[in-house]
C-alpha cells in the first residue's frame, strides 16, 4: 500500500532550519524613577541618618521629596542631584517645624521663651512682656494660634492654613483681626483709669 505523497509543505514545517524561532520575551520597561530611587537607596537611608530622622517619619519624608521630583523629573538635568538635595532640604525642614511644635505647645509662655534674656533691671521690658501675655491668654484659642503661628513664630500664611485647617485665602485677613483685637486690648490695659474727684477736698 503506497503512502502518502511528501509535499513541500511539509517539508517547511518540520525543516528546523527554516522553522521560526519562538519569539524572545523583552523585559518589561522601567520606571526611570523607580530604578534611580533603587540605585540611590543607600544615599538615601545615609542622609535620614545623619538628620536622625524618627523612623516613623522618615517615609513620609523621603515621599515628600519624591513628589518634588516626580513634578519636576522632565525639566531636570540631573534628577539624581536633585533628590538627594531635595531631600536633605527636607530634613532641615522637619527638624524646623518639630522645634516650632515644641515652643508651641508651651502656650502662653511661648512669647516670654522666644524673647531674648533680658536684664533684671529692666523692668519695664518684663512688665511689657507679661502683660502681652495676660492679654494673649484672653484671645480665643483659633485667634490665639493665629497670632502665634504668624507673628511670633513667622509661619507664612500657607503654613498656617496648613497647620491649622483654614483655607489658604482666608489666613491674612483672620490673622490681621486676631493681631488688631491684642493691639486694642493691650491699649485698654495700658490706659490709665480715671480718678475719681477726692470726697475730701472740693473739685476746682
Amino acid at each position: 500500500m503506497a503512502g502518502r505523497p511528501h509535499t513541500k509543505d511539509q517539508d517547511r514545517t518540520t525543516d528546523p532550519k527554516t522553522s521560526p524561532e519562538p519569539a524572545s520575551r523583552e523585559p518589561p520597561p522601567t520606571d526611570p524613577i523607580t530604578e534611580l530611587l533603587q540605585v540611590l537607596k543607600p544615599r538615601l537611608k545615609t542622609i535620614l541618618a545623619r538628620f536622625r530622622i524618627p523612623r516613623q517619619d522618615a517615609e513620609d519624608v523621603l515621599q515628600d521629596s519624591l513628589l518634588l521630583l516626580v513634578r519636576r523629573h522632565a525639566g531636570l538635568r540631573d534628577p539624581a542631584a536633585y533628590l538627594l538635595s531635595t531631600l536633605q532640604y527636607r530634613c532641615h525642614m522637619y527638624w524646623r517645624h518639630r522645634r516650632r511644635d515644641r515652643l508651641l505647645d508651651i502656650g502662653d509662655q511661648l512669647l516670654e521663651h522666644l524673647a531674648p534674656p533680658m536684664r533684671a533691671a529692666d523692668q519695664a521690658a518684663v512688665e511689657a512682656r507679661r502683660d502681652l501675655g495676660r492679654q494673649l491668654a484672653t484671645l480665643e484659642p483659633g485667634a490665639r494660634r493665629l497670632v502665634l503661628l504668624r507673628y511670633a513664630l513667622g509661619y507664612t500664611n500657607r503654613e498656617t492654613a496648613r497647620r491649622l485647617g483654614l483655607p489658604h485665602d482666608s489666613v491674612r485677613q483672620r490673622a490681621r483681626y486676631a493681631r488688631n483685637l491684642l493691639a486694642r486690648r493691650l491699649a485698654a490695659a495700658d490706659r490709665p483709669e480715671e480718678s475719681s474727684p477726692c470726697p475730701d477736698a472740693p473739685c476746682t
